[in-house]
């Protein structure tokens, strides 16, 4: 049942934004009343972050089945998977967002970040990184959310991945990996 709740949520809030998740909206959506909402999750706050917890979830499942052994594909396709997510769930995304910068622990998100800094503990490894991991990812993670906000104001455009993203990707890349690498 709590996996339905947060599906119905995660979907209202993708559709209609954050604000329409009311608990009258998400138990008419799951078929619930609200003590049997409040049974599974204790107010609306402790649901939200649920619901960042799992929407972090599934973007990391995602984002991890598509990876390979090669670190610079995975990065291009991190940042595509993210770009693509914020911008196709955009509600999503920035309630994921305003979770985080609210100072909630995100488990997930964590998880998340630590794949991706991964990828870049291989590059270091292998002497094709300019800059340490951390700071790279960093790096990558700061200007793949720059971009996703630039998106995310223009979504009145074709929900096609404009060459913005992927320009921006590759001058990101470009600077963080030796020349020779990319």
């Amino acid at each position: 049942m709590k996996e339905k709740i947060l599906r119905a949520t995660a979907k209202i809030i993708s559709t209609n934004g954050m604000e329409s998740a009311s608990t009258r909206a998400i138990c008419e959506a799951v078929g619930i009343s609200a003590p049997t909402l409040y049974y599974h999750f204790k107010g609306k706050t402790e649901l939200l972050s649920a619901v960042t917890e799992f929407a972090f979830n599934l973007q990391r499942g995602k984002k991890l089945s598509g990876r390979t052994s090669d670190a610079i594909s995975n990065l291009r396709y991190f940042w595509d998977e993210f770009i693509a997510f914020s911008f196709f769930e955009g509600e999503l995304h920035r309630t994921m967002m305003v979770s985080i910068s609210q100072g909630n622990s995100i488990e997930a998100g964590y998880g998340c970040f630590s794949d991706l800094v991964a990828e870049f503990e291989c590059l270091e490894k292998s002497g094709d990184l300019r800059y340490p991991a951390l700071q790279s990812a960093q790096i990558y993670l700061g200007a793949a959310q720059g971009i996703s906000l630039i998106l995310m104001a223009h979504s009145k455009r074709s929900k096609k991945d404009p060459p913005l993203s992927l320009i921006s990707r590759d001058i990101v890349l470009n600077g963080l990996l030796r020349p020779e690498e990319f």
